[in-house]
């Protein structure tokens, strides 16, 4: 009887497969030979799932958004209010080498943007998501009391994914060194001049 092949993991397999290789050796060294060896596949069973170049790059950015939202959500699933959104930014920015190797390859998608339009879509798709997450926090703090009424909400969760962008960026891009304890110094900063946690609870 013939092994039955489950297919959603066969394409998430190759997914991984493309960031890898993304995250080794650079956007530009996808092909599909280069992540039919990653997955050690041939090309030929490769394309029976993602046909493209332009697919597989999708496919892999696909992957790193949803492992960048599932360790977030967790942190908001475990944590409430003020917390649960300090805990999702240490998840979002990259904290140590595995996640800076991450991001940068998310910076490398950033800049292929202006080149592929379904790239474009799936940058702008992360960054509604992400605002999602962070309102969804921030909305949750204010009806516990921890951050003021007044606060503009959808703003507020937009500044959010600017911080983890460029606080990202900074740490990828060749800017000055900082260390995890300047990292969560720096949001801790931003959550007290953008939420006012304090004078929440002292109203």
């Amino acid at each position: 009887m013939p092994k039955k092949v489950d297919h959603t993991k066969r394409r998430e397999s190759i997914a991984k497969a493309a960031f890898a290789v993304i995250a080794r050796d650079g956007i530009g060294a996808v092909t599909l030979r280069s992540v039919a060896e990653q997955a050690h596949t041939s090309p030929q069973l490769l394309t029976h799932y993602i046909k493209s170049r332009e697919g597989l790059l999708l496919a892999a950015y696909n992957h790193f958004i949803a492992m960048t939202l599932e360790r977030m959500i967790a942190a908001e699933q475990r944590y409430k209010g003020v917390e649960a959104l300090r805990r999702s930014l240490w998840e979002g920015v990259p904290m140590d080498k595995k996640s800076e190797d991450n991001f940068r390859v998310w910076l490398s998608y950033s800049e292929t943007a202006s080149q592929s339009a379904p790239i474009r879509m799936l940058l702008n798709q992360g960054y509604q998501e992400s605002n999602a997450h962070f309102a969804r926090i921030i909305r949750h703090a204010q009806a516990l009391g921890e951050v003021p009424k007044n606060i503009d909400i959808e703003m507020t969760a937009w500044g959010a994914t600017m911080l983890v962008v460029g606080l990202g960026t900074h740490i990828v891009g060749g800017g000055e060194k900082i260390s995890v304890a300047e990292k969560k110094h720096f949001i801790d900063h931003w959550i007290e001049r953008m939420l006012s946690p304090k004078k929440a609870r002292q109203s």
